[in-house]
């Protein structure tokens, strides 16, 4: 009976875990990598400890480039976006969303945007920077690997 009641523990606990590292995931917007460019951010996950995982995805030229960042959860709870990595999601983030995203609320924003009250700039993020130290893989939207990661 004891080992039953473990048993359950065990898995009720494993489900919540689940849920709570995919919050909301049936109304993101998943991303598939081609699978060599999966396969070496799967590698690196497998051998670094990464605490707050988000993906920083942009095009540089006619290749991409993704980053596996160390974030901290203000862009995990925001984007709807999430990139598929052997079996997980991980929120994925844009270039363009340094450049033009609030790290205000869309409810601030919208009142001191229809009041006329913005007195000082609407706040964007500024962290662009992070990922420049970040894990980096640079491929072509064929999967062809310019890199197979560096940090």
């Amino acid at each position: 009976m004891g080992r039953l009641i473990l048993l359950c523990l065990l898995f009720v606990g494993c489900s919540v875990k689940n849920v709570k590292q995919i919050p909301d995931l049936d109304n993101s917007i998943p991303y598939i990598l081609p699978s060599s460019v999966e396969e070496v951010m799967d590698q690196y996950l497998k051998s670094h400890e990464v605490k707050n995982v988000i993906t920083f995805l942009r095009k540089v030229d006619d290749y991409y480039e993704i980053y596996i960042v160390d974030d901290s959860d203000f862009w995990t709870s925001k984007t709807k976006r999430k990139v598929y990595i052997k079996g997980q999601f991980y929120p994925l983030i844009f270039d363009y969303d340094y450049d033009f995203a609030s790290n205000e609320s869309a409810t601030s924003v919208k009142s001191r945007l229809d009041d006329n009250a913005v007195d000082f700039p609407i706040r964007r993020n500024t962290i662009y920077h992070t990922y420049y130290q970040s894990f980096c893989v640079k491929f072509t939207k064929d999967g062809i690997l310019n890199s197979n990661g560096s940090e």
